[in-house]
């Protein structure tokens, strides 16, 4: 989810004559979000809420002295949106919400709604929200030793942590973002979704490095071939809300085909077993990689749309 760290000046915001924002207690709320918000969702991300909380204030949805719905939002960005049974008005809220998005915005800067599920897609699109061409889905399994057999003609870099954690670099940062340019560059993107130059790959992994722990660069690995010592496949192990997540995976086109994706998985699944319950990964839906984690036995969640952006004119 890409929800930043936000606040809001306001105990209790006027959405119209019936509707008002009322600002809440964090651990009050969740309890309410567990249990109105879609429950698969729920039991795949028990966690989520709480990690989206750290750093932001939730809101109850009120109409006189009665809660009915939840909501977290702030500038340019909203997300968690639930209801209470009976209330059925949702078109009517979801459109004033939209309302007081214009108004606390910099219109400057793209406003988001983040991690919309499919039973919202539709109310959220009624209210003039343009959801992006790509659909995602979380997938997780529980770590576990796992045996991998290399190609001889590989050389498998085992892990990217070095000794000085506050000077991390990698010294192939420029060849892991050429590679990962090359793995995606033919790759399908949403309309709000421009390719990414090899800069944009640099930095990310740049970033990935510094902030990972060294646990999870022990996780991560490097495939070289060695008739000519070209790096052909990478697999970057990063941490979202509390669990390792594969950040990115890629082999080259050329090397497709061999497992080595699915070697690189294995090998994350079996360095973390004892330091994590379960892997995540975030996948496009009809990306061909998804196939690679379900026949590692990796569940689905529910397919979410990652953002749905509200147009400024």
């Amino acid at each position: 989810m890409g929800f930043t760290n936000g606040s809001t000046p306001f105990d209790r915001y006027e959405l119209s004559d019936q509707f008002y924002l009322q600002k809440a207690d964090k651990k009050e709320w969740n309890l309410f979000f567990s249990v109105y918000y879609n429950a698969e969702y729920i039991s795949f991300f028990k966690e989520m809420a709480l990690h989206v909380l750290r750093n932001i204030d939730p809101f109850w949805i009120c109409k006189g002295r009665m809660k009915i719905g939840g909501v977290v939002i702030s500038a340019n960005q909203m997300c968690l949106l639930y209801f209470i049974p009976p209330f059925h008005e949702q078109g009517t809220i979801v459109h004033l919400l939209k309302n007081v998005l214009l108004k606390w915005s910099d219109t400057t800067l793209p406003i988001h709604v983040y991690e919309v599920l499919q039973d919202q897609v539709d109310l959220f699109a009624r209210a003039g929200f343009w959801p992006d061409e790509q659909r995602f889905r979380w997938m997780q399994r529980p770590t576990e030793t796992l045996e991998c057999e290399w190609d001889r003609a590989l050389t498998v870099v085992q892990s990217l942590a070095q000794d000085e954690p506050s000077t991390r670099t990698l010294t192939k940062d420029k060849e892991i973002g050429h590679l990962f340019y090359r793995c995606y560059s033919d790759s399908i993107r949403g309309m709000n979704n421009p390719p990414k130059s090899i800069s944009q790959y640099i930095s990310e992994t740049q970033s990935m490095m510094k902030e990972a722990s060294t646990d999870l660069l022990r996780a991560s690995t490097l495939v070289y071939d060695k008739r000519n010592n070209a790096l052909i496949g990478a697999c970057l192990v990063s941490m979202h809300q509390d669990l390792p997540s594969i950040q990115q995976l890629g082999v080259l086109p050329t090397y497709r085909g061999r497992g080595m994706g699915s070697n690189m998985i294995k090998r994350s699944l079996t360095v973390l077993k004892d330091l994590y319950p379960y892997l995540r990964v975030h996948v496009m839906q009809g990306n061909p990689v998804e196939s690679v984690y379900y026949n590692l036995g990796f569940v689905p969640g529910l397919i979410v749309i990652s953002r749905m952006l509200v147009p400024v004119k």
